[in-house]
């Protein structure tokens, strides 16, 4: 219900940051190259 759906948002939300963080960092390294 409420709780799952609470908990499971926040993962989901925590993974598309994370890959965000990951893809921001990838893309800076191409750039100092």
């Amino acid at each position: 219900g409420q709780a799952w759906l609470k908990a499971n948002g926040g993962t989901i939300a925590q993974i598309i940051f994370d890959a965000a963080q990951d893809g921001a960092g990838f893309r800076r390294g191409l750039q100092g190259r």
